[in-house]
This record gives C-alpha cells, structure tokens and sequence, in this order.
C-alpha cells in the first residue's frame, strides 16, 4: 500500500549520507509513524546501506528494503 505522496525531500548539490539523513529526517517530521508500518525501499548504493542510516531508520521503527 502506498499514499503517492512524497514522504521526505531535500536538495543539495552533494549527494552523501548527509543528504539523505536530511530527507529522512524531514519525512519522520511530516508524518504519522507508527513502528513496522512505514517500509524505505531504496536501491542497495551505500548511502542507503550505510550504518548510520540503518540505525536511524531502526530508531524511528521504519522496515529497511533494498532491491
């Protein structure tokens, strides 16, 4: 299920870790989470698999996907 709405979004003009904990960040901030009811899916590059990321993602209850 999904809500075709945009979660989270940031602009940069360096895409790293910073960038995307940004978006991330402003999308918890938006929404209503519930632990285990949001899935991140992403593709497997390394700033969606890095450690940091994957800790904040777990920290806020959001089930981790990568395709």
């Amino acid at each position: 299920m999904f809500s075709r709405r945009i979660v989270g979004r940031k602009a940069s003009n360096r895409y790293d870790t910073e960038l995307i904990l940004a978006a991330l960040e402003y999308g918890i901030r938006s929404r209503d989470l519930r632990d285990g009811k949001l899935i991140h899916h992403s593709d497997p590059g390394s700033n969606y698999t890095s450690f940091r990321f994957s800790e904040r993602l777990g920290d806020n209850g959001i089930l981790p996907s990568t395709g």
